[in-house]
């Protein structure tokens, strides 16, 4: 079925951008467009195109710093209020939300704007629905990054333990290495070598 292209098509995108290999990754999302043309719109097929947006947008933003100036307006996001029947019965729309809203914090880190990147990070920290997702490491990794550009270090500190702690507790191979991994370069980058040697 096209479907099952398309969002396996995505993966092999999505896991080419966690090995830096942008060039790469652009092909197989380019590819997953194409076979997207040809799945239904039912809901759950249109939230995996929507996630498809979201993991483009990763690639994009990862791939090169962005040449927009920082005095540029980012547009107010607007996530309309879901039934809470449809998310009961599609729990994916409430991920890819969530989602929709981590890529906005992720666009205003790299854009200089902490301050409003932070109270996205720590809204979505503060949900307890949130409490066993496999990126809850990389929320607190962003909060971090975010308190040490305004000049909290203490704060960035407490943040890099709860990333440490989420870590820890992830099951997952691929969610569990991927953060371990960024949370080192982090580490490193900011001169603690022996903490990130550990998580490396």
């Amino acid at each position: 079925r096209p479907v099952r292209n398309f969002y396996a098509e995505a993966w092999k995108g999505r896991i080419r951008s966690f090995q830096t290999r942008w060039e790469t990754a652009w092909k197989h999302f380019d590819k997953a467009y194409d076979l997207a043309a040809e799945a239904p719109e039912d809901i759950p097929e249109l939230v995996r195109q929507f996630v498809l947006n979201i993991w483009c947008f990763d690639n994009a933003i990862h791939e090169a710093p962005l040449s927009l100036d920082k005095e540029t307006e980012i547009p107010e996001a607007w996530i309309p209020e879901l039934p809470e029947e449809i998310l009961e019965i599609h729990p994916e729309v409430r991920s890819v939300i969530r989602q929709r809203r981590m890529s906005e914090a992720l666009l205003r880190v790299h854009m200089g704007q902490s301050s409003d990147a932070v109270e996205i990070f720590q809204e979505i920290i503060d949900d307890p629905r949130n409490a066993e997702d496999d990126d809850l490491p990389l929320w607190h990794m962003g909060l971090a990054a975010c308190e040490y550009s305004l000049g909290f270090p203490d704060r960035a500190h407490r943040a890099f333990e709860n990333a440490g702690l989420a870590v820890s507790a992830c099951e997952k191979t691929l969610p569990r290495g991927r953060s371990a991994a960024t949370l080192a370069g982090m580490l490193e980058h900011l001169g603690e070598k022996d903490e990130a040697t550990g998580w490396r």
